[in-house]
């Protein structure tokens, strides 16, 4: 299938990959390893769990890193078409599905080692448990109202704390409009919270208690200094990723296309712009409820120091059915999806096509050149000089090595084998040439150098 046509990439494919073929190589399920013996503390376990099972049922590859993505994808999908057709109908839901499915974060993540797809599993099934749940049959309702926490027990075990707040943000702010408290008492609390706390805090315990210093870093680090302090300097797996306050909302713009250029077009009918300006009213509650779906991780993101593009992605459900229901309401707009729709699947075919003849993912992963090595060498070692790609220790089976300083090159030497050293393009020239003297060249791939000891 697509999903397995192409290499894992670096960083984020090949680094969440080789963290859930680590998992399944340790059997270690509580801790996630950043590298073997290493504990990473940044994200839950959920996503490497699937990973680390998908390898264990179908292989270590990349169609069985991908599959729990993609079947999460096509999870929020039904998701997504469940509710359109019970607010509206049929026609609508479809067309919520086909926006949702064809813009550019739904399209890529979906077919991506990430976590952010378990995230938004959670938050959509939330969203969905709890509207369902506040307008269905008491006995119907209870069982959504049920979902409702198991959806925030999916996204804390996903991503963490910051699952609460984008599920209980839009909630609470729709229930405060007048008349509206009452009903976030129809979820089931009692038994809700209880089932949260039962499938989400014995893993939380447990990773403190496995590697104390868990909670200090993950609550406070990732969920506190990340979000106020811009290009805060105590990440301990990478960078910050520092982004001009506000910038959430341009990468909206681009996750979103190309829908996000299509809103404006529909809102320039007058009917259209009316569910705007007067979403706070009784009749316009549902609309007023995606709204604020879609926009809650933009808004609670504006401020945030460090952010990442795949932040937008639990809004766009919502946002797909807004377009729907705007959609819905115009003859005209309805032909323009039609060939959008067309124009999305030609380039879907165009990308296949570039894929398949290894141009595009190909150049930022270490795939061919571990093929290579592995086709010449006689179990010579291979070292990787200032950093070692998280997809060639994924592909390796992290069997190949870092060397860091220049003059650690030279330890190499006082062996008796002969090895290899892989050096970005860039880095060739600050290696010394009295040092150089002793390799040769064998080949050059995908920006980097591949030289044997003489």
């Amino acid at each position: 299938m697509f999903i397995g046509a192409y290499p894992l990439a670096d960083t984020t494919e090949a680094r969440y990959g080789e963290m859930g073929r680590l998992m399944l190589e340790t059997g270690d399920w509580i801790t996630p390893q950043f590298e073997k013996g290493i504990p990473f503390w940044g994200k839950p376990p959920l996503s490497f769990w699937l990973t680390a099972a998908s390898f264990k049922l179908l292989g270590i590859h990349e169609f069985s890193a991908r599959l729990p993505s993609f079947l999460l994808g096509i999870a929020v999908v039904a998701m997504v078409f469940n509710l359109g057709k019970y607010r509206l109908d049929q026609k609508n839901a479809l067309i919520a599905c086909v926006i949702m499915t064809s813009s550019i974060i739904f399209w890529i993540s979906s077919g991506a080692v990430m976590t952010d797809h378990c995230l938004l599993a959670g938050t959509t099934l939330s969203m969905v448990g709890f509207w369902r749940c506040i307008t269905a049959a008491k006995n119907t309702g209870r069982i959504w109202g049920i979902l409702f926490f198991m959806g925030l027990s999916i996204g804390l075990m996903a991503k963490g704390p910051v699952a609460v707040v984008l599920i209980f943000f839009p909630v609470l702010s729709w229930c405060l409009i007048p008349k509206r408290m009452n009903l976030i008492l129809k979820l089931p609390w009692l038994t809700g919270m209880g089932l949260t706390l039962l499938l989400s805090l014995p893993w939380y315990v447990a990773a403190e208690l496995k590697t104390p210093g868990f909670l200090e870093y993950f609550i406070v680090g990732e969920h506190w200094n990340r979000f106020l302090v811009s290009g805060w300097k105590g990440d301990l797996y990478g960078s910050a990723h520092a982004q001009p306050k506000g910038m959430i909302w341009a990468f909206w713009v681009v996750c979103a296309f190309p829908w996000s250029i299509f809103l404006p077009l529909l809102l320039m009918k007058k009917k259209n712009r009316n569910l705007f300006t007067a979403t706070v009213r009784e009749s316009q509650s549902w609309f007023l409820y995606l709204v604020l779906w879609a926009t809650t991780p933009m808004v609670f993101f504006t401020m945030a120091g460090n952010i990442l593009w795949a932040y937008v992605l639990p809004g766009i459900p919502a946002f797909s059915l807004v377009i729907a229901g705007l959609i819905h309401r115009q003859s005209w707009a309805q032909n323009i999806v039609q060939k959008i729709a067309c124009i999305i699947l030609t380039l879907f075919l165009s990308v296949s096509i570039v894929v398949v003849t290894e141009i595009g993912p190909d150049l930022n992963s270490q795939k061919k050149l571990l093929g290579y090595f592995n086709r010449i060498s006689h179990g010579e070692n291979l070292y990787y000089f200032n950093w070692r790609p998280f997809s060639a220790e994924f592909y390796s089976r992290a069997a190949v090595g870092e060397i860091i300083s220049v003059f650690d090159i030279k330890d190499l030497f006082e062996d008796n084998q002969k090895s290899y050293l892989a050096v970005k393009n860039k880095h060739v020239m600050i290696i010394p040439k009295d040092i150089m003297s002793s390799f040769d060249i064998k080949k050059k791939i995908n920006g980097y150098v591949l030289f044997q000891e003489k």
